[in-house]
């Protein structure tokens, strides 16, 4: 339904702002400023607790890393000693076996000169 080319609702919510607005004890409704105080020092409150609790969990968090890190470090110097001692052992085994073939070698080497200078 249009009233003068508008529309009802917008006549309708016009007139009722006006009606609240001309209320009486409509302002006294809203809290004052000195009743919003508490109010603002606990949430400032809440807020400081907040950022202590974000301080303490960032420490602990940077804590237990810390000692993640040096427990890993740890495996890891440990695993790199235990690779380097299997590199060790196997050339030393390498050059062992080189060693007992050249030997070997050399001693059949010896004996087939023997034979054909016979």
């Amino acid at each position: 339904m249009t009233v003068g080319g508008r529309s009802s609702s917008l006549l309708l919510s016009i007139l009722v702002a006006l009606l609240c607005l001309g209320r009486p004890g409509w302002g006294e409704d809203t809290p004052k400023k000195d009743a919003q105080a508490p109010l603002l020092h606990g949430a400032g409150k809440l807020v400081k607790e907040g950022e202590l609790a974000g301080r303490e969990f960032a420490h602990d968090a940077t804590q237990v890393s810390k000692e993640a890190w040096a427990k890993a470090k740890e495996a890891s110097a440990a695993a790199a000693e235990e690779v380097r001692r299997a590199t060790r052992e196997f050339w030393r085994d390498v050059l062992e076996e080189k060693a007992r073939l050249r030997t070997k070698l050399r001693r059949e080497n010896a004996e087939l000169r023997a034979r054909q200078a016979k």
